[in-house]
């Protein structure tokens, strides 16, 4: 007797049977029936399609229904099954498989089991339970399918989770980390005293460790969502190379290490891909080079191999046991614990660079010797550019000659922590600039309504009217000859389609917190050199 199995239900177990005569159709039904299958007689094809789409074991099909609008309707419900579903259909022949209304059969029906007439009693039984199990087995397919999709839906909720908790954290963490490195950067360049100087150095150097940390958690976790967006802009190679050594010219200096560059004459100035990124991989790869090797040089090479970029960083440092090796690019994964404390790190760098370079479409190895060193290397795809003209210099804002326009620049400060708004009027100010402040978007659109702003700094998250609310209304109520306010976004988040909507509302220039007053200088100093200048 067969019974349920994976939620299959009755009428999904029953065979729908189709002969000449309905003497025929009850016969057959009563063979079955006393062989504990469930049946079901049919008058014709159109009845046969009605109960399929009620749900069925399997069909069986007297040769002399297949065909006319009948048919039709059958390969159409056929079409349409999902595809887990592959109906099992016995199909009774008196001219067996040579007839040509069989041949179109077993061309159009695809899964058909052949029986032709007479059919012995042990004969039909033995065909009907084949198919209720073939069918039996497609039910437990559509089951696993099931439970698969189930298990998808619930992790990506878990993710969805995970990806609201980390934003919600950055934001929480970043907003007062703008206030203590800004405090920082200020102090070191007002205090003197070399004990306090020291003190203050160390606090910033901690500053930066614990955003890099906060960075790379979260960069995992985009990584890990394939969240990620890579760009596909033109950058100068070697300045990218460049940049990212002298971030070490430092560190290196401090163990007598040499930082040398390779970049074989054939490689192109200018290719098409993400700088940011391959900075960003370059820059992990070099720090744990600068890191784990205590004498002798860390070189950055790069060729082009066909069509691809070889980037390599070696070391002649303390080496990689060759069983493991295969922990590197994990996610948490320290191959030496105790010299990760004497030296810090999440143990997700290698798994950012992992994740980076694959989803620009390259692959990264390692090859290492203990005693001797390592040599990361990593391929990407990469289009050549022509170069392009460069752009003339520019002076900064702080060094125009028009100081009457610097002194005569107001600034709309806007963000609902009070602290942040103290500390950042205070570097602004410092440098001769007026600046207002609004606790929230309400306020800062009242204000601006009532003063006549140069440059609004705008936090985006704010109870009440939230930045972008804000940015809408104001660009909105602007009318033809009225000064543009030029709109700089500060926010905690730093996802690309968070910037995007900022910059869509109508924000001209996007920081993320916690902001290095460098960087809003920067901004600031757009201003002067943008279409939006001083009347």
């Amino acid at each position: 007797m067969l019974t349920e199995h994976f939620h299959a239900n009755e009428q999904e177990l029953r065979l729908l049977v189709l002969t000449p005569t309905s003497k025929d159709a009850r016969l057959t039904c009563q063979i079955l029936e006393s062989n504990g299958i469930s049946c079901l007689p049919c008058a014709d094809l159109y009845e046969l399609c009605r109960q399929l789409r009620e749900g069925a074991g399997g069909a069986l099909i007297a040769e002399e229904f297949f065909g006319g609008e009948g048919a039709k309707a059958l390969l159409r419900f056929l079409d349409e099954q999902p595809a887990w579903s592959d109906l099992p259909i016995m199909f009774l022949t008196l001219k067996g498989e040579h007839s040509a209304r069989v041949q179109h059969a077993l061309e159009a029906l695809g899964n058909v089991l052949l029986l032709e007439r007479p059919t012995k009693t042990s004969m039909l039984v033995s065909a009907a339970r084949a198919v209720l199990r073939e069918r039996q087995r497609q039910y437990q397919t559509r089951h696993h399918l099931d439970m698969l999709d189930k298990a998808k839906n619930v992790a990506e909720e878990a993710n969805r989770a995970k990806s609201e908790f980390l934003a919600s954290m950055s934001h929480e963490i970043r907003t007062p980390m703008t206030v203590f490195m800004a405090a920082i950067e200020h102090l070191l360049q007002t205090d003197r005293n070399p004990d306090r100087r020291h003190l203050l150095s160390m606090a910033d150097a901690s500053a930066h460790r614990l955003r890099n940390l906060i960075d790379d958690i979260l960069d995992f976790s985009r990584i890990e969502a394939r969240k990620v967006e890579i760009e596909q802009e033109p950058f100068d190679l070697r300045d990218c190379l460049r940049e990212a050594l002298e971030m070490f010219t430092l560190p290196a200096g401090e163990k007598n290490l040499k930082l040398n560059m390779k970049v074989t004459t054939d490689t192109p100035e200018k290719v098409v891909g993400d700088r940011n990124r391959v900075g960003q991989v370059l820059i992990n790869l070099i720090s744990n080079a600068v890191k784990f090797t205590p004498e002798g040089e860390v070189r950055v090479s790069v060729r082009p191999c066909a069509n691809f970029l070889e980037f390599s960083v070696a070391d002649t440092g303390i080496g990689i046991p060759e069983e493991k090796q295969h922990l590197l690019f994990k996610s948490f994964s320290q191959v030496d614990m105790s010299f990760h404390r004497q030296h810090g790190g999440s143990g997700l760098g290698l798994a950012i660079c992992k994740g980076l370079v694959e989803l620009m479409g390259g692959e990264i190895s390692v090859r290492s010797h203990v005693g001797k060193g390592s040599l990361f290397s990593f391929t990407l795809p990469y289009k050549a550019v022509t170069e392009p003209k460069p752009e003339p210099a520019r002076e900064k804002f702080d060094e125009c000659d028009n100081k009457q326009q610097l002194d005569s620049l107001r600034i709309l400060l806007v963000d609902d922590e009070p602290m942040i708004r103290e500390m950042i009027a205070m570097m602004l100010e410092k440098r001769g600039l007026k600046v207002e402040s609004a606790e929230n978007g309400g306020d800062a659109l009242k204000k601006w309504e009532t003063g006549n702003f140069d440059i609004i700094l705008m936090d985006l998250q704010m109870p009440g009217m939230n930045g972008m609310e804000a940015t809408r209304s104001i660009r909105e109520k602007v009318q033809e000859g009225d000064k543009r306010p030029y709109i700089i976004g500060l926010t905690a988040h730093v996802r690309r389609e968070i910037k995007e909507e900022c910059l869509a509302s109508g924000m001209d220039r996007v920081l993320v917190k916690p902001i290095k007053m460098s960087e809003l200088f920067s901004a600031i100093d757009d201003f002067f050199h943008n279409d939006l200048k001083l009347d």
